[in-house]
């Protein structure tokens, strides 16, 4: 089917990393979801959100004290989402709360069982650095600590916060979900650093690493839990492009993440779009060779 240019903005310019609290209406959850990484510094950094693959609620709250307590971080509010299993049992929030827990009822678009965390807290970088998913293979080179580096360089919590404190009250939060993805995004942007590297140099064997990182990134956790599955194939099939040589997939894959430093500034939307409707693939690309 193709889309229509309203698709076309909310699917490649808002596409998010987690899910709205389903209390928001539609249109609030678009203005109080902000930035997923890089401060509000420039329109490069903005925080996709689309209500119809996934987004993050960023809400302003009090915090209860209580809920705070056998936290490692301030930034943990000892709040979480009823997992799929208490979901599952039919249990309410209200329930969860009589018998001594601090659990708000997600709904269809929360993330279960996901931490809402004090985005405002003094010990942010320290919680996110915690969570790092050092399990991710990063390019050659390249250490967990390295890429932690540079997410900080571009994430300013002061400006991140004030973007997204709309009530003034000073306090935002988000699930810990938005978080996870802001990590496994990085991931992402070393391997596509690398690959632009590589095939600056012609080397082919490490740009089929790089895509094929790239590919596999759709089945990352956080990946997983913030789409549900929404475009995989298609991120797939961007990622063998990639993988493939395809220097114009790779830079609208840049333009697509708003990874200023990385596009070239040339409008590639109609690549994207090719992509997602199914016009471009690796298998024609290789055929026409």
């Amino acid at each position: 089917m193709q889309m229509t240019p309203t698709d076309r903005e909310l699917d490649l310019r808002l596409r998010a990393q987690a899910h709205p609290d389903p209390i928001l209406s539609e249109g609030a959850c678009r203005a109080v979801v902000a930035q997923a990484e890089g401060a509000a510094k420039s329109k490069s950094r903005r925080f996709r959100v689309s209500v119809i693959a996934s987004a993050a609620a960023l809400v302003a709250v009090a915090v209860p004290s209580a809920a705070i307590a056998n936290t490692l971080f301030s930034a943990q509010t000892g709040i979480f989402n009823a997992t799929e299993k208490q979901m599952a049992e039919g249990n309410t929030a209200e329930e969860a709360s009589e018998s001594g827990e601090d659990t708000v009822w997600p709904g269809s678009e929360g993330s279960p069982g996901a931490e809402w965390i004090d985005m405002s807290s003094s010990d942010l970088d320290g919680f996110i650095a915690s969570r790092a998913p050092r399990d991710i293979p990063l390019p050659a080179g390249v250490s967990w600590d390295d890429a932690l580096d540079r997410f900080f360089e571009r994430f300013d919590q002061e400006e991140y916060v004030a973007y997204n404190d709309l009530g003034g009250g000073g306090q935002i939060m988000a699930e810990s979900l938005v978080i996870d993805t802001m990590l496994e995004n990085t991931a992402k942007r070393e391997w596509l650093t690398a690959w632009f590297a590589a095939h600056e140099s012609g080397d082919v064997e490490a740009m089929n690493e790089a895509g094929g990182a790239l590919e596999r990134s759709v089945d990352w956790p956080a990946e997983r839990a913030s789409t549900r599955g929404a475009y995989a194939e298609q991120m797939r099939e961007w990622a063998r492009l990639i993988a493939g040589g395809d220097y114009d997939a790779a830079q609208a894959y840049a333009q697509y993440y708003e990874w200023t430093d990385l596009h070239d500034g040339v409008d590639r939307n109609v690549v994207s779009d090719e992509i997602f409707s199914g016009a471009r693939t690796a298998q024609a690309a290789e055929g026409s060779q």
